[in-house]
């Protein structure tokens, strides 16, 4: 009985499943239908009747082609449809390339014409390097034909004094022959009146005893014994006359010889300019090396121009290089700063036009620097360049090293009373010195520096002795200087001296014999015309820490060698003046090392002091 029950369950399933998978069939033969009756209504399909017939197969075959070039045209359709889109996106890069090519070929025009400008400016640039080059050798030639002049008449002067001196000497010689023969022809023409007086006095007193003998033929004992004491007279009054005439005859010896002396150094070789020596001989009469009474020579210059006394000194040296136009009558000067610098000291001198030597920041003082002639050829093409920039230069033609301090000296006070004759001080400064210019102004303005006419001022040296260790720097013979003391002089990096003092002292070195150290000639000049050297209390002859009290109120310091710390103490100046405490740093930055060197020495002793007690 439940057989057949599962037979019509599976028989009904069956027909379910199969009519609906009829409606499938039927739903996709009418979609298929209609697609295809599309398709041959889209083609505009004719109707063919007899399918046997020729005009039926010609019909399929048109049919058939037209099908297929309607599938070959729709596939081209659907294929530029598919590539628009990268045709698009090669058009854009065609155009992004194109555009970056023309940006290309315009950055590469930009580029040549840029290479055509860097090469038409290398051009001009070539070319004025070249020309700067020509007048550069120009002016090497120039400079070499200026250094050959001067080594020729160099050459020349030489010769010259040396003919002078063989000639002074031969003159010297046949004056002191022709002297002694005088002298001996006068010694011999007294001996001869002295002998001729004598023989004379002898007969005298020969024919005064016959007489005596013949009147009184009766001698008599005091008679006899008077005649002897007229005898004994006598013969003492002709000893008397011999001894006066041989004093007489020793003073004109010695008068003779002095003037032979006197010829001797108005003729006595002077300085060489090569080797730098000086011939010093001090007569033994004087006090100080004096051969003539100076104060009146003096006083006869400034009256009569001249002195009647033939000078010992001449400083007729040339002028190689002058700044004539450092002083003019428009724009004239209070001070005049002489820096006596070494020609290789290049970097100090950039920093003292920099610092206290600046004229914009200093209007009435003016600086200049002087100079020997240097050894090396290299430095005096130097400086004549920088004299050609800066305008500043004082070149004389003289040997420049360190034994010609008082040539280079001199010189610059004769061109100072020369081409500055207006400026109311000069200074004569070494280029390891600071100064402080605002200051040295103060100083010069107080009324008792105005009211004296003669100022030699500066750091005083009192009672100082020479040094005879032959191993110094500052050796000095007793040939040189036989005395035991030097007189009172300034020290010869920072001297102060008025106008008049300058022109005393120019016209005192003509008949005072040259000592090689500067600052002693100086005091010796002072002592000659009798002016007075003073401390002025705000000179240090040492260097000065900027971080001590001295320094705000100090007007000059020694010992700044580098140029680093003289600009360092010259800003720490500034910050006094101005009272800027950026640049203050600069006052401080010593003494706080060694404040701290100070500390750490201290811990140090204290644990050292710790480490003994323990033990």
């Amino acid at each position: 009985m439940r057989r057949p029950k599962h037979n019509l369950r599976a028989i009904m399933l069956a027909w379910k499943h199969l009519g609906k998978l009829g409606i499938v069939v039927t739903v996709v033969t009418l979609f298929v239908v209609i697609f295809l009756s599309s398709n041959l209504s889209s083609r505009h399909t004719d109707k063919v009747d007899n399918p046997s017939s020729i005009n039926f197969q010609r019909r399929f075959i048109q049919l058939f082609d037209k099908d297929q070039r309607g599938n070959i045209i729709e596939g081209e359709g659907s294929f530029r449809q598919e590539n628009s889109a990268k045709y698009k996106e090669k058009s854009r890069e065609n155009v992004f390339q194109h555009q970056g090519q023309s940006l290309y070929k315009k950055m590469g025009d930009m580029s040549n014409l840029n290479k055509r400008s860097v090469d038409k400016k290398g051009a001009e640039q070539s070319g004025i390097r070249e020309k700067q080059r020509d007048k550069l050798n120009d002016i090497r030639e120039k400079q070499g034909d200026k250094l050959n002049d001067i080594r020729e008449n160099e050459i020349e002067h030489k010769t010259y004094i040396r003919e002078n001196q063989g000639a002074q000497q031969e003159n010297v010689h046949e004056n002191q022959g022709a002297q002694q023969e005088n002298v001996h022809e006068n010694q011999i023409g007294q001996q001869d009146d002295i002998s001729e007086n004598h023989e004379v006095q002898q007969k005298e007193i020969v024919e005064n005893q016959i007489a005596l003998q013949k009147d009184n033929s009766e001698p008599q004992n005091g008679q006899q014994k008077d005649t002897r004491q007229n005898q004994g007279d006598q013969q003492k009054d002709i000893r008397d006359n011999q001894r006066a005439q041989e004093i007489s005859g020793n003073e004109n010896q010695e008068v003779l010889e002095n003037d032979v002396q006197e010829n001797q150094r108005d003729t006595r070789k002077k300085q060489d300019p090569e080797k730098g020596n000086y011939d010093f001989e001090y007569p033994k009469h004087d006090k100080y090396p004096i051969i003539v009474n100076k104060t009146d020579i003096l006083s006869e210059r400034g009256i009569k121009g001249y002195g009647d006394k033939k000078p010992i000194n001449s400083f007729n040296y040339r002028y190689i290089i002058s700044p004539n136009h450092t002083c003019t009558q428009s724009n004239t000067p209070r001070v005049l700063f002489i820096v006596k610098s070494s020609p290789d000291h290049n970097a100090r001198r950039v920093t003292i036009r920099e610092t206290w030597g600046n004229r914009k920041r200093f209007p009435l003082i003016r600086t200049i620097f002087s100079f020997g002639i240097p050894s090396n050829g290299k430095v005096l093409l130097n400086l004549q360049e920088e004299s050609d920039v800066f305008r500043d230069i004082l070149l004389v033609d003289y040997v420049d090293n360190y034994y010609n301090l008082t040539l280079k000296t001199i010189n610059a006070l004769n061109w100072a009373e020369t081409y500055c004759p207006l400026a109311e001080y000069v200074l004569s400064i070494d280029d390891d010195v600071y100064v402080a210019p605002d200051l040295l102004i103060n100083f010069l303005n107080r009324p008792n520096i105005k009211k004296t006419e003669n100022v030699f001022s500066g750091h005083l040296l009192v009672n100082t002795e020479p040094i005879r260790n032959s191993l110094s720097k500052w050796f000095v013979t007793k040939t040189e200087y036989p005395f035991q003391k030097y007189p009172n002089y300034i020290f010869g990096g920072f001297v102060i001296m008025s106008m008049p003092t300058v022109k005393q002292f120019t016209k005192a070195a003509r008949y005072i014999k040259l000592f090689k150290f500067e600052d002693v000639y100086l005091g010796m000049l002072a002592k000659v015309v009798e002016i007075e050297a003073t401390n002025n209390g705000y000179v240090n002859s040492m260097k000065t820490f900027t971080s001590s009290e001295a320094f705000k109120t100090l007007i000059a310091s020694h010992n700044y060698y580098d140029p680093k710390d003289l600009q360092r103490a010259w800003d720490c100046h500034l910050s006094v003046l101005d009272q800027d405490d950026d640049k203050a740093v600069f006052c401080d930055f010593i003494g706080d090392r060694l404040r701290k060197m100070q500390s750490e020495i201290n811990s140090i002793m204290r644990y050292m002091e710790a480490v003994r007690m323990k033990s």
